[in-house]
C-alpha cells in the first residue's frame, strides 16, 4: 500500500509539473543592414553586434528572429586602408584593401552574405558547444573565431554550464543524433546501406559515448532533447518549459531570413500569423530623422492597451520591426504588385514604439524596446 501511495504521488508531481502555455510570443525583424559597411569594420564588430542581439533576445524569451535580406550596392575598388585582410570581404578572406562586387554578390539560395553570416552568428550563439560542427557547413564555422570567444547565454537552460554538468540534470544540452560516420572521413557509397540508415537509436550527448535510445529511433542528424534517466526522446516544452523554447520547437529562438518584404509576414511560423506588428525606428545615426521619414504618413505611438487588452487566454504573436523606413521601403517598393490594398509602408504596422532618441542602433533599440513591453506585458 505504501509503494502505491509513492507511486501516486510521483504521478501528481509529474501532472504538476506540466509546463504553462506561452501567452506572447516575440518576434523580432533585423534588416542585414545592420552589419553593414557603414556601420560595421571588422568580423569582431559584426560578432558584438549579434552577441548583443542574441543576449537581449535571450532574456526576455524572444521566440523567432527574422532577418530581411537588404542586399547593398558597394563601390568597385573602394579603398580603405584601416582594415584588416580578415575583414575586407564578408567571407574575410584577403583580397587587398579594396572592396569589389564578388564579396556581396548572391549565394545559390539568393541569400546576400551579410544576411547568411548575421543568420549563423545568431543562431551559433544558442548552439551547444560540441553541436557546431554537425550544424554548421566548415565555410561558416571559420567565420565563429570571435564568436567562440564571448560567454555563453547562461539564460538558457542547456548553455548554463553548472545545470548542463549537473549530475542530477535530467534534462542536460539539447541533443543532435550522432551520424553514421565521422564529419570529413570518407564513406563508401552504398545506395542499400544509406537507405537503411535513415533512422537510429544513437545519440550524441556531448560525451565520450552515444547514448542508446530504448525502444525508440529518430532520423539522423535531427536536433532532439533526451531525459537521461529513461533515455527517451521528450518534447523540449515538457523539458524545459515553454519560455525557453522559440517558434517551431526551436531551441532559445527560430531563425530564418526573409528575402522579400511580403515573407516576413506570410513565413510565419505561428499559424495564426501575428496579432500586431510594431515599428521601433532605429538605425540612423548622426542625421535627422524627421526629414528622412518626412515623407511617410505618420505613425502614431502604440497604445499600451494594445498589450495590457490583450486575450491571455490566447496566444498574442507580437512582430517588432527593427532599422530604417527607408530600408524598409526599398523592399516593400519591390513587393507592392503584390499588396494591391495597401497604399504604403506604414500601413502595415499598428502603430510606432516610441523611444526617447530615434537615431540609436538597432541592437540598442532591442533591448530597450523589450524592456518596455515586457514590463508592460507583466503589470
Amino acid at each position: 500500500m505504501e509503494v502505491a501511495k509513492k507511486k501516486e504521488t510521483k504521478t501528481e508531481k509529474e501532472e504538476k509539473k506540466q509546463p504553462e502555455s506561452k501567452k506572447l510570443n516575440y518576434t523580432l525583424c533585423i534588416p542585414s543592414t545592420v552589419i553593414s559597411e557603414g556601420n560595421v569594420k571588422s568580423l569582431k564588430e559584426i560578432t558584438q553586434i549579434a552577441y548583443q542581439i542574441a543576449k537581449n533576445c535571450t532574456i526576455y524569451d524572444v521566440s523567432e528572429i527574422v532577418v530581411l535580406d537588404i542586399p547593398e550596392i558597394h563601390l568597385k575598388n573602394k579603398p580603405n586602408e584601416d582594415l584588416k585582410q580578415d575583414t575586407i570581404k564578408i567571407k574575410f578572406e584577403d583580397n587587398g584593401n579594396n572592396y569589389n562586387e564578388k564579396s556581396f554578390k548572391k549565394t545559390g539560395k539568393n541569400y546576400s552574405e551579410n544576411s547568411l553570416l548575421l543568420a549563423s552568428l545568431l543562431q551559433f550563439f544558442i548552439t551547444p558547444p560540441y553541436l557546431v560542427k554537425s550544424t554548421f557547413k566548415a565555410d561558416m564555422i571559420k567565420n565563429f573565431k570571435y564568436a567562440k570567444t564571448f560567454p555563453k547565454l547562461s539564460t538558457l537552460p542547456f548553455m548554463n554550464n553548472k545545470i548542463a554538468n549537473a549530475d542530477g540534470n535530467e534534462y542536460p544540452d539539447k541533443k543532435v543524433v550522432k551520424r553514421k560516420h565521422i564529419p570529413g572521413e570518407k564513406v563508401r557509397k552504398n545506395k542499400k546501406k544509406n537507405k537503411e540508415a535513415i533512422l537510429t537509436k544513437y545519440v550524441n550527448i556531448g560525451k565520450s559515448k552515444a547514448l542508446t535510445l530504448i525502444d525508440q529511433e529518430v532520423p539522423i542528424n535531427v536536433r532532439v532533447t533526451v531525459n537521461l534517466k529513461t533515455s527517451k526522446v521528450v518534447s523540449p516544452i515538457e523539458a524545459y518549459g515553454n519560455s525557453k523554447i522559440g517558434a517551431n520547437l526551436s531551441f532559445g529562438y527560430h531563425v530564418r531570413i526573409s528575402t522579400n518584404f511580403i515573407s516576413i509576414f506570410v513565413e510565419t511560423p505561428f499559424a495564426n500569423g501575428y496579432s500586431s506588428s510594431i515599428y521601433v525606428q532605429s538605425g540612423d545615426y548622426y542625421s535627422d530623422v524627421s526629414s528622412k521619414t518626412a515623407k511617410f504618413p505618420r505613425m502614431l505611438n502604440i497604445d499600451e492597451k494594445l498589450i495590457l487588452e490583450r486575450d491571455k487566454k490566447e496566444e498574442f504573436n507580437l512582430l517588432l520591426v527593427y532599422g530604417k523606413l527607408t530600408d524598409y521601403d526599398k523592399a516593400f517598393q519591390q513587393s507592392k504588385s503584390e499588396l494591391e490594398a495597401v497604399n504604403n509602408l506604414t500601413e502595415m504596422f499598428d502603430g510606432k514604439l516610441g523611444i526617447k532618441k530615434s537615431n540609436i542602433r538597432i541592437e540598442d533599440a532591442i533591448l530597450i524596446s523589450l524592456a518596455r513591453i515586457d514590463f508592460i506585458a507583466n503589470r
